[in-house]
């Protein structure tokens, strides 16, 4: 059994060409595609050049104010902490007074015990 293949360079030319040709099928339909998203995206930028335009020219005042808002934040952090601090000493000195009633309120009624 002679198992012999035989491929002629010409039907090696013909199947280049089909998958030339499909190759550039494809090409095609990409790049009608890209065509589309092109013109898609020409359109939106038309569409909304004005609010474009119209954000550019904010973003600077945004920033600077973004800034300003985070230098008062570091203010409004100084004060809760100094508030904080404050009302720690003022819970304590309080605390305190009221161990002073306490003790106060326990020898007036040893007082009022002993006697009775």
């Amino acid at each position: 059994m002679d198992n012999t293949i035989t491929i002629n360079i010409s039907i090696i030319y013909v199947l280049l060409a089909i998958l030339a040709c499909i190759a550039l099928v494809y090409l095609i339909i990409v790049l009608v595609k890209l065509h589309k998203i092109l013109n898609n995206v020409g359109t939106m930028l038309n569409e909304n050049t004005q609010n474009i335009n119209t954000t550019l020219n904010n973003l600077p005042n945004v920033v600077e104010t973004f800034g300003e808002v985070g230098e008062n934040m570091k203010d409004v952090t100084e004060v809760v902490t100094e508030v904080t601090a404050d009302f720690l000493v003022t819970k304590d000195s309080v605390k305190s007074n009221m161990d002073v009633i306490v003790d106060i309120l326990t020898i007036i009624k040893n007082i009022f015990v002993d006697k009775k």
